[in-house]
């Protein structure tokens, strides 16, 4: 509903779905206007009230009528005009839809709430989007895929100018595994203070690597993960679980780029402590397998 739609128009009537129908707009105030002591005078067509109406001097207090004093206008349709009004806030001037920023907008949905892009092509989504605005173009889940892409680079490289200009630097936390098709895979985790001295955490890896794990693999892995972040100087340790290839590779790595590394990489490489207590407890339950078997036999009674 328009402010020349109630004041120049016709009596709204509710259309399909509870919705005004859109009124002829454009109407000159002259054809629903009254001269009120020799003065063009705006007729609402509601509550017949007489309103101003001079050429080109804005329609606020129109809009205002509509709003707040019209009462006889469906509060369900003062509610519909009045979104149409909002501005943002701590702002006077109207609201702009941008396409570009609402593409971004719907990216960061996707990936917050972990939606599959294929939700994209739902025709309930669809209807949703048309409603908020109609003049957008809807984009498929190959659009909004590239959206992700496009703002995952983007704040890549915002964490990498924060890391670069951080004075503490940065410790790694990492693991391997395989998958049920053989499908090598690694995780890497970045830790370290900013300069509100809040410790943050940043997942800077998850990539697929050659298998099996062999110490070749497992090295060229963690070094394109520190080229690509540029963090070879800055990196402080890294933290693996102690199977044997790890051991090897951060020994190459070591000789490779230690002469870059923090105090060339002596304190690089340390042993997970949760993975070698878990060892440790595992060996020690080898040496009396039957009374680990009694106590569970008892634990079932």
């Amino acid at each position: 509903m328009t402010s020349s739609a109630v004041l120049h128009g016709q009596r709204p009537k509710t259309g399909r779905r509870g919705h005004a129908p859109r009124l002829r707009r454009g109407t000159r105030a002259g054809d629903a206007g009254e001269l009120v002591d020799g003065k063009e005078k705006a007729v609402c067509k509601l509550c017949e009230t007489h309103l101003s109406f001079v050429a080109g001097q804005g329609t606020t207090h129109l809009n205002r009528h509509i709003a707040s004093y019209c009462r006889e206008i469906p509060p369900e349709d003062r509610e519909r005009f009045l979104a149409t009004m909002k501005t943002k806030p701590n702002d006077g001037d109207q609201h702009v839809f941008d396409p570009a920023v609402f593409r971004g907008l719907i990216a960061k949905y996707f990936i917050s709430a972990e939606i599959a892009f294929r939700k994209a092509e739902d025709p309930c989504w669809k209807e949703m989007i048309n409603y908020c605005q109609p003049s957008f173009r809807i984009v498929g889940r190959q659009s909004v895929r590239g959206d992700c892409l496009l703002l995952y680079e983007e704040e890549k490289l915002i964490l990498i100018d924060k890391i670069a200009k951080q004075k503490s630097h940065v410790s790694l936390t990492a693991d391997l595994w395989s998958s049920n098709q053989n499908l090598g895979y690694l995780g890497v985790t970045a830790h370290f203070i900013d300069e509100e001295f809040e410790l943050q955490k940043k997942i800077i890896a998850f990539k697929q690597v050659s298998y099996p794990h062999n110490s070749f693999a497992v090295q060229d892995g963690f070094t394109s993960c520190l080229l690509e972040w540029e963090l070879i100087d800055k990196i402080f340790t890294l933290t693996l679980d102690n199977a044997s290839v790890n051991n090897r590779a951060m020994s190459d790595m070591r000789d490779a780029l230690g002469s870059q590394m923090f105090f060339r990489g002596e304190p690089f490489h340390v042993r997970c402590g949760a993975h070698v207590l878990n060892i440790m407890v595992q060996s020690g339950l080898k040496v009396i397998p039957n009374a680990v078997g009694r106590i569970r036999d008892i634990i079932k009674v």
